[in-house]
């Protein structure tokens, strides 16, 4: 399996500048300390599965785009931390909110957050 650093070097796919995945980028280039050449930009996560897949760029594209079926053109590397999700909570207000299932709730979503 290829590591990120492996692919520092090569064309990348670039996205919107208020987009997770530009944001994204920018994390693995300051954390290399390196510059990106984003010669492609893309708006939609299956045109930029595409482009990897035809062997012209690496891209940053979130778990839930990749296809469900197995692209032999296309290996999947697992970066943890070069994005960030916020959860926030909702609940009624009153005397006895949150109620204990809501921080039950809360605590067992922060257990997986901190991982």
């Amino acid at each position: 399996m290829v590591g990120v650093e492996a692919l520092l070097t090569r064309p990348w796919i670039d996205w919107p500048p208020d987009s997770a995945a530009y944001r994204a980028l920018d994390r693995i280039a300051a954390h290399h300390d390196t510059v990106l050449n984003r010669v492609h930009e893309c708006l939609e996560f299956p045109a930029a599965v595409a482009i990897v897949a035809a062997g012209l760029a690496a891209a940053v594209v979130p778990a839930l785009a990749l296809p469900t079926h197995e692209q032999a053109s296309v290996e999947l590397l697992n970066a943890p931390r070069v994005g960030a999700r916020r959860i926030d909570m909702v609940h009624r207000r009153g005397r006895h909110e949150p109620s204990p299932a809501a921080e039950l709730v809360a605590r067992a979503i922060s257990a997986q957050t901190d991982r």
